[in-house]
């Protein structure tokens, strides 16, 4: 838990000062909001590395040993939530940096300096906002496979960042925009109904690659805690440790091809 708060108060001064730089360089809040956005999405690449840098620094004499087992190597339901959900709305944030881009670079050609109308602005939008998917549904991916080896229980974390994150960025745009704005954008009129749809189609987009991230991050889960304890020896010792799981590994297998050869029953002679 100390090293989740450390990693995201990390990532908030990162994105703070990333913030500030683009800003201070573009003249753009736009393009320091996505900036800022990318780093909050490596929240958990930052997670990594400084439990992983706490573990090295088990083996100098004098420290305090902070290893974690496979059980204290997952974190709380409730924090992994909250933490997806940053990292999820970041996601969609950064994705939405990107599309502004697109667009600009794309509307200033097309129209010859000619203002556009707010109809034709919206489609630009939404044909650029397509180029978001694959963005999107590979952040969540990754996010998902994240938590998933991070979480005691996968499945409801990844499911309550989904369901969290597809309410808020479209209640955030429910609430901020302007009824002409998301009208020309969505094509649709600003009601409640047309939230609750939004929203669920929304969900669906990124339940798909998050249930694909769930799945591999199970399968993977055991193989990322050794990879994290490996982490923190010379590469001797890393090396002397896969031999002797390679030796003891090939034991087993042998073990239990005669176990299953002995339980066989013996051919009956016609």
């Amino acid at each position: 838990m100390k090293t989740m708060t450390i990693s995201f108060l990390f990532a908030a001064v990162l994105a703070a000062a990333l913030f500030l730089v683009v800003w201070y360089l573009t003249d753009s809040a736009e393009a320091a909001k996505g900036a800022s956005a990318f780093a909050v999405t490596a929240l958990p690449s930052i997670s990594n590395w400084l439990e992983q840098s706490r573990a090295r620094q088990s083996v100098v004499p004098g420290n305090k040993i902070d290893i974690r087992s496979f059980d204290g190597f997952a974190i709380s339901p409730w924090v992994a939530i909250v933490i997806g959900t940053v990292v999820g709305l970041a996601i969609f944030n950064f994705a939405s940096f990107l599309t502004g881009v697109v667009a600009a670079l794309v509307k200033i050609p097309a129209t010859n300096g000619l203002a556009l109308e707010s109809g034709d602005v919206g489609g630009l939008l939404r044909t650029v906002s397509l180029a978001n998917i694959p963005i999107i549904m590979v952040g969540f991916y990754l996010l998902a496979k994240w938590l998933t080896w991070r979480s005691r229980n996968g499945i409801t974390v990844v499911l309550g960042v989904v369901v969290l994150t597809s309410i808020a960025i479209k209640s955030i745009d429910f609430f901020f925009l302007t009824s002409a704005t998301w009208q020309s954008v969505f094509g649709m009129e600003k009601t409640v109904s047309t939230l609750l749809f939004l929203a669920s189609g929304q969900l669906v987009l990124v339940l798909i690659p998050s249930l694909l991230g769930f799945w591999r991050g199970r399968r993977e889960k055991t193989s990322r805690y050794m990879a994290y304890l490996l982490a923190t020896l010379p590469q001797e010792t890393q090396n002397s440790l896969l031999d002797l799981a390679y030796d003891e590994v090939t034991k087993i297998v042998e073990a239990r091809r005669k176990a299953t050869q002995h339980a066989a029953p013996a051919a009956v002679p016609a």
